[in-house]
């Protein structure tokens, strides 16, 4: 609901920075319309164009969505893994997406950077809308075009942006394993 959704709104904006994590098994790789407009994995969004943040994919790339004072009313300009990276394959991976004033966004794939550079680097969080929904796989509008298909295993979300060494830690780890202790 939008008022759950209003905590998460409040804590992010609170700190300023923020990560997505999640372990998820995308059906193909072949999803989402257009490098602009990604298949939605996690969501934060009013609808196909209002959003205050979004993880998505578009063919084998993993995109991020940000809503800043650098960036329009749907969170773009995006950042995306490279066409060449193919860094989005049909398999269990983690993804993690960060945004931190400092660093910009970034998006790491089971525990390794992606090299990219982000085009709103410096920017900070603006004119978040807490009246959006918390939304896993598609948008509010249920639209068939934005829907991902594939398995979520796990989502978090994180009101700091975590390190490199955090996001490695997690993804050793891994997913569902069941410890006796």
């Amino acid at each position: 609901t939008t008022a759950n959704s209003r905590k998460l709104s409040n804590h992010i904006m609170s700190t300023g920075e923020y990560s997505i994590e999640a372990w998820v098994i995308p059906d193909n790789v072949d999803q989402g319309p257009n490098q602009n407009d990604p298949a939605r994995i996690v969501s934060y969004s009013s609808g196909n164009d209002e959003r205050n943040f979004t993880l998505g994919q578009y063919e084998s790339n993993y995109s991020f969505l940000n809503r800043s004072d650098k960036s329009d009313i749907n969170g773009l300009d995006e950042l995306a893994t490279p066409d060449a990276a193919e860094a989005l394959q049909a398999t269990l991976q983690h993804v993690v997406v960060t945004f931190s004033p400092l660093d910009g966004r970034k998006i790491y794939v089971n525990g390794m950077l992606v090299d990219v550079n982000d085009p709103d680097k410096g920017a900070v969080l603006k004119d978040w809308d807490n009246g959006f929904a918390f939304v896993l796989g598609n948008e509010t509008t249920g639209a068939t075009l934005t829907q991902w298909k594939g398995s979520i295993r796990f989502v978090a979300m994180h009101k700091r942006a975590l390190s490199a060494e955090d996001i490695q830690k997690n993804f050793d780890v891994g997913v569902g394993a069941r410890y006796l202790l």
